[in-house]
């Protein structure tokens, strides 16, 4: 009988901090009935807060889905063209737009390019590199490059490097705009 009084003493601390039970509960000291109701209770608690737990899980998972599909659907859908270049000037990520101003159906045809270079005048790539190298990126550099079919257009390219961790090159990213229009009417 002492050893059931130790237990439900135990088990009561343990509830309590766990703010399952509260530590004035009522219980039978000695009683192996009151031990017994002791370990349900007990368990029906632990159970409740592991719900919560998961329940909490489940909510902050369906809210990143959702942080996700808004960012998701602004790549998407944005009018400026949004990219990730490998260091080569290998296309990594494109949105949308980025193929339409190069004349590609989908980013998925754009992706499957070697480099993005032979779409860019020919010192374009040197200069973009260096100014990310020194400068830590470039600001609305304006220069033309070619589409799919050859046809020459303006572009505005905003780029920036990502770094890891030891300040190497991961990759480039940034914005393109076709400024084509803007400068064919300055003519």
């Amino acid at each position: 009988i002492s050893s059931a009084v130790f237990l439900s003493s135990l088990l009561l601390m343990f509830a309590d901090s766990l703010g399952l039970i509260p530590a004035d509960f009522p219980h039978h000291k000695g009683s192996l009935l009151g031990f017994i109701v002791m370990v349900m209770l007990l368990s029906l608690g632990i159970t409740n807060k592991i719900r919560r737990m998961q329940n909490d899980q489940l909510k902050a998972l369906e809210e990143r889905k959702q942080s996700e599909a808004k960012l998701l659907s602004i790549f998407e859908n944005a009018s400026e063209g949004i990219y990730q270049f490998s260091p080569d000037l290998g296309v990594m990520e494109a949105n949308p737009a980025v193929a339409k101003i190069f004349g590609f159906d989908s980013p998925s045809e754009l992706k499957r390019l070697d480099c993005i270079k032979q779409y860019m005048e020919a010192d374009l790539p040197t200069r973009m590199m260096k100014a990310v190298q020194s400068n830590g990126g470039v600001r609305d550099l304006e220069t033309t490059a070619f589409r799919r079919d050859g046809k020459k257009i303006h572009i505005s390219m905003s780029t920036q490097p990502v770094l890891d961790e030891n300040g190497n090159l991961l990759y480039i990213q940034g914005f393109i705009r076709d400024i084509t229009e803007m400068k064919d009417s300055e003519r």
